[in-house]
């Protein structure tokens, strides 16, 4: 089971005795994967049929470092852990349970045009380019692209440049109206009102909200 929000007031209890629990933490950068954190659920539930490729061997040698006294042990074990969770979130994309982006990426024609946008966030893609980044009709991307990621192209793509927008005003290593530029709004005023329009305040609005948390 993952738990990308943390336990909680969670209980685990085993169902048959002689249960072995290996509790893993790990670290997610809440500026860098905010985006990816909001589309993952509460509880992650990997199940053993589903896994079995990967989790008895890397929860082997997971406990071999565990129980060893080399140098190097910790970094091993943190290395592990990042597998573990990498592999879970693989499979449960392959599930086709997840949404969002990491919906998109169980479809390996749609997970080329959202590699498109990301690699390039700053440059105007058409439907036309997206499409054929990712080998089809226009028709037949907007429509599995919509269906996988729950919005359309050009509204994932102004979407997804807003939040690397929220990130440069966290680092504050530009005006907002510089940002606007940067990630293709005309004007500081139309960047906004789209900024608004998302996270619900202005981006000096988020620079006021950032200073609150700071004190």
């Amino acid at each position: 089971m993952l738990l990308p929000r943390g336990p909680g007031d969670k209980r685990l209890v085993a169902s048959r005795p002689g249960a072995t629990v290996i509790i893993c933490r790990f670290w997610f950068d809440p500026d860098s994967l905010r985006a990816m954190i909001f589309a993952l659920p509460q509880i992650i539930h990997i199940r053993r049929a589903a896994g079995t490729e990967w989790i008895d061997g890397i929860f082997r040698f997971l406990m071999m470092e565990a129980g060893d006294v080399q140098p190097g042990g910790a970094l091993m074990i943190s290395r592990l852990i990042d597998l573990v969770v990498i592999r879970a979130l693989r499979t449960w994309v392959q599930q086709g349970q997840s949404s969002g982006w990491l919906g998109g990426l169980s479809d390996t024609r749609i997970a080329r045009s959202l590699k498109t946008i990301h690699e390039k966030p700053m440059q105007r893609w058409s439907i036309a380019a997206l499409a054929d980044s990712a080998g089809m009709s226009r028709s037949s991307f907007c429509e599995r692209f919509t269906a996988l990621v729950g919005r359309s192209p050009l509204r994932y793509q102004n979407e997804w440049r807003l939040r690397l927008a929220r990130e440069m005003l966290a680092k504050r290593d530009a005006r907002v109206g510089e940002i606007g530029l940067r990630i293709g709004y005309e004007s500081e005023a139309a960047f906004s009102r789209a900024y608004k329009g998302f996270f619900g305040h202005s981006p000096r609005g988020e620079l006021a909200l950032q200073e609150v948390v700071e004190i």
